[in-house]
């Protein structure tokens, strides 16, 4: 049987900043384009995790992941648009095939153990906090696991 969430370690980040070039921050096309660029490597990295954690008889991590990067896909949509691309996919990209892969992508544009100006992640609290509106407004917060099918409605006119 596998293992359920209260039996999960938790998990040690790889790092907690990012780093951002400075000339890209100046740039609104240029912070567009490489906003979608990063959310396109973090979208193939969820993507090779499902499969990994699956692969590891992680069905509940394997899920956890699963709704990260649905809203991962939804936030792409979004930086598509504000960049003016139109492109639209039918799956997810795949380019890895270990999450370490991607990871290593990751730094070799200089987001994680860049030259740029660092970013710390200031924990989840404080991004709540400084998400206001919005994070009020966000009806889940956290990844759950589901103790039943909920019923399910016929459309209405």
């Amino acid at each position: 049987m596998a293992s359920r969430p209260g039996n999960i370690p938790p998990p040690q980040p790889v790092t907690t900043v990012a780093t951002l070039d400075p000339k890209i921050l100046a740039d609104p096309a240029s912070l567009n384009k490489a906003q979608l660029g990063t959310i396109n490597l973090f979208i193939a990295m969820e993507v090779t995790a499902v499969r990994e954690l699956a692969e590891l008889g992680q069905p509940v991590l394997a899920k956890w992941m699963a709704q990260l990067l649905a809203q991962d896909g939804g936030a792409a949509t979004t930086a598509r648009f504000a960049a003016g691309d139109a492109t639209s996919f039918a799956f997810a990209p795949e380019y890895f095939l270990y999450t370490r892969d991607a990871l290593a992508a990751l730094r070799a544009i200089g987001f994680f153990d860049g030259s740029g100006i660092p970013a710390p992640y200031p924990g989840r609290d404080a991004m709540l906090a400084a998400a206001g509106p919005f994070a009020t407004g966000t009806s889940q917060r956290s990844p759950n696991d589901a103790t039943s099918s909920v019923e399910v409605l016929a459309q209405t006119a």
